[in-house]
């Protein structure tokens, strides 16, 4: 009955972005009402509930309240929907949660949620599940890079993750993909170093060539004006010779 109402004094306010938060948060409230032995009937309300706040911060979008309704909603959302065995929609709402930013912690919440779901994955994926097998890794890669987005931030320390037992699994994932990382790192600079070289011979030949053929011009040079020289020298002996026959 308040929903219906909530809904008619909607209509009324034009679109308000207050009354749909408010409508989002009587559908929270309903949601919180649903037996916990019925999670698939508090998804419903729940993922109905997140809309109404996105399409409240679409009209308002640096409203501080309707952000922190949608991150409350958006965590019961993922937390839900893990019990109810929607993996891929709590790993969704995990990973909208933390990019809204409210609080430096949701980095690691929202991990540990992927977290969550690529173990009940697990738990539930038969060896010949390819397809499921495929998923729960993907959680593991999107919990690590929401870690490291954290982490760029400023928001998480390496130390605080270390010391966390609910990302345990993720450790390792860091230290191999830092591993990763500085394996490429280093392939990437001995390549450099090599192009480097290859550039430095190649100038080197070059110079070389270039002195040679120096070399090769100053000694066509030399020739020229030794036979320019030697030209000029018999002309005028031709001429001494002239003037001598001349005087007698």
């Amino acid at each position: 009955r308040a929903r219906l109402e909530f809904e008619r004094v909607l209509k009324l306010s034009g679109e308000s972005a207050d009354i749909r938060s408010r409508l989002g948060l009587v559908l929270f409230n309903l949601a919180l009402l649903v037996p916990k032995d019925l999670p698939q009937e508090k998804v419903v309300l729940l993922e109905e509930a997140c809309a109404q706040q996105r399409k409240a911060l679409e009209k308002t979008p640096l409203a501080q309240p309707i952000q922190s309704s949608l991150r409350a909603q958006l965590l019961s959302l993922s937390r839900t929907s893990l019990l109810a065995g929607q993996y891929q929609r709590a790993a969704t709402a995990a990973e909208e949660l933390a990019d809204l930013e409210l609080q430096p912690g949701d980095w690691r919440l929202a991990a540990e949620l992927l977290v969550r779901c690529a173990a009940s994955g697990a738990a539930e994926a038969s060896p010949a599940d390819s397809e499921r097998t495929s998923r729960v890794t993907d959680y593991q890669n999107r919990a690590v890079e929401l870690l490291k987005r954290g982490l760029a931030k400023g928001d998480l320390t390496v130390e605080a993750l270390r010391g966390d037992e609910k990302l345990r699994v993720l450790q390792e994932m860091l230290v191999l993909q830092e591993m990763l990382v500085q394996q490429v790192s280093q392939v990437t600079m001995v390549l450099q170093v090599m192009v480097v070289l290859e550039v430095l011979v190649a100038m080197v030949v070059l110079l070389v060539m270039l002195v040679q053929l120096a070399i090769l011009v100053s000694q066509a040079i030399m020739a020229l004006v030794a036979l320019v020289a030697q030209g000029v020298l018999q002309a005028m002996m031709d001429l001494k010779e002239m003037l001598e026959k001349l005087d007698q």
